[in-house]
């Protein structure tokens, strides 16, 4: 197997695995009765995507396992004008491509800096998306609410497994 189709494949399985983990996280909101993916780690598998596969088939992850969460129909996606917060879920894998690209060590600050601005990037344009889609105004500010203070949790999460991922793969590697 060629290495265009080995990057192909990881980056679906990683795709797959970012639609999988909305999904859950919306199923475990709705079932907590919470409104919202507050707390989920989507992103873990496409900054993966970004990191191995490139920044096209990071973007790509990104776009297909938001349309694969938008077709499942238990779930808060939709087609249509929403399919503007696809934008942010993208960004994630363009987030792992820089990753890889910014030489710095020790490599967590890099991953630190980029998940944060990643992060305050998806909730200014979902919190625009909201608000330009005609959501309800006092119902969109609870939410930038909910999220930044999410963000908090969220955020040393992303940034403590992603790295150890990172690092363990690496030493796989070079082993």
């Amino acid at each position: 197997m060629n290495n265009t189709t080995k990057k192909l494949v990881l980056a679906a399985i990683l795709a797959a695995l970012a639609g999988a983990l909305k999904t859950f996280s919306d199923l475990a909101e709705n079932f907590i009765g919470g409104q919202g993916r507050t707390l989920s780690f989507f992103s873990i598998p496409l900054i993966m995507a970004g990191y191995y596969c490139g920044p096209w088939l990071g973007l790509a992850s990104g776009f297909v396992a938001d349309v694969a969460y938008a077709a499942m129909p238990f779930t808060q996606g939709k087609f249509g004008l929403d399919n503007l917060f696809t934008i942010t879920t993208m960004i994630w894998g363009l987030t792992g491509f820089f990753i890889r690209k910014i030489k710095f060590n020790p490599r967590l600050i890099v991953i630190l800096i980029l998940v944060i601005v990643t992060s305050m990037i998806e909730t200014s344009l979902n919190t625009l998306f909201a608000y330009w889609l005609n959501y309800t105004k006092q119902l969109e500010l609870f939410r930038l609410i909910k999220r930044i203070v999410a963000m908090f949790v969220r955020v040393p999460i992303i940034v403590i497994v992603t790295n150890t991922i990172l690092t363990r793969l690496d030493i796989l590697y070079l082993e």
